[in-house]
């Protein structure tokens, strides 16, 4: 029951997601979404959410006001209150470590929500105010607390535009108390809105685990968090993790990146070759320019 409750909620805010977008243009209230955008600081200027956005047929205004509509009133309150850093500290490594108490919090915390995060906004205060985000896959670092609820609100926003699915999964979570850290190994899969419609007729809600488990794409990754002696995350490292062989073979993933590729419409057709590329750009390059 709990994963149908998913699948109907998903789906129910893949439909709101595009019927706001289509209510929003058809008004024409393009300044409103101006509003939003500068009161969102969303850098829609960025090359990659551009034609993100350019494939789904949304038009900047809309997507700004979409994004502020979804925004929980704790992200709101962050995101008007924060303001960008682009100052790393260089003992972020060093900062002692947490309690046995405290450790177990934060596990618990991510272990909660993290499954959740493409449809509840997430617990924060499990985070520093200068939390670091390296994202060892793209080579880039993100830094404070007002980046970071940013690109999880913007990835949550693009992710039930793209998908009428799409969700988090955690495939194994660990905790080390010698050097005060959390590993995630995770997944995110989801089917797109055009293979629901094509499938749906043949699947009742109840079997859309097995619609799932065939017409499914997904990217794996692998995730530390650092947890300093506040008790808070103060470093998060983001690292590549490929699929398993036994689920999929070269020759398949090959295939289901391409289809991807199209389907996101991130990359041009003769470049659509990698499904790791196209998530990476959906996930880090979707949040704006990221800071040096």
């Amino acid at each position: 029951m709990v994963e149908n409750h998913y699948t109907a909620l998903s789906l129910q805010q893949h439909i709101q997601a595009n019927d706001f977008v289509r209510q929003f243009k058809s008004t024409s209230n393009f300044l409103l979404g101006h509003e939003h955008l500068e009161h969102c600081h969303l850098k829609i200027e960025d090359a990659q959410l551009q034609n993100t956005l350019t494939s789904l047929t949304v038009d900047q205004s809309s997507f700004a006001a979409y994004f502020s509509s979804q925004l929980s009133c704790n992200e709101r309150l962050l995101l008007s209150t924060g303001i960008p850093s682009t100052n790393v500290s260089n003992n972020i490594q060093n900062q002692g470590l947490p309690t046995p108490s405290q450790l177990q919090n934060v596990f618990d915390v991510l272990s909660s929500t993290l499954p959740r995060l493409f449809i509840q906004p997430m617990n924060y205060k499990i985070y520093s105010q200068d939390v670091v985000f390296e994202n060892r896959i793209r080579g880039t670092r993100t830094v404070g607390l007002y980046n970071y609820v940013k690109q999880v609100a913007l990835l949550r926003c693009v992710g039930h535009l793209k998908f009428a699915y799409v969700r988090f999964e955690i495939l194994k979570i660990t905790q080390h108390p010698e050097e005060g850290t959390i590993k995630v190994r995770w997944r995110i899969s989801g089917i797109s809105g055009m293979k629901v419609l094509l499938q749906f007729w043949r699947y009742k809600l109840w079997q859309w685990k097995e619609l799932l488990q065939k017409q499914e794409s997904w990217y794996d990754g692998f995730s530390t968090f650092h947890v300093n002696s506040n008790g808070v995350v103060s470093l998060h490292v983001a690292d590549k993790m490929m699929p398993d062989d036994e689920k999929v073979t070269e020759k398949n993933k090959g295939l289901l990146a391409a289809k991807l590729a199209l389907l996101l419409g991130l990359l041009p057709q003769q470049n659509s070759n990698n499904l790791s590329d196209v998530m990476e750009n959906l996930l880090i390059n979707s949040t704006g320019k990221d800071q040096a």
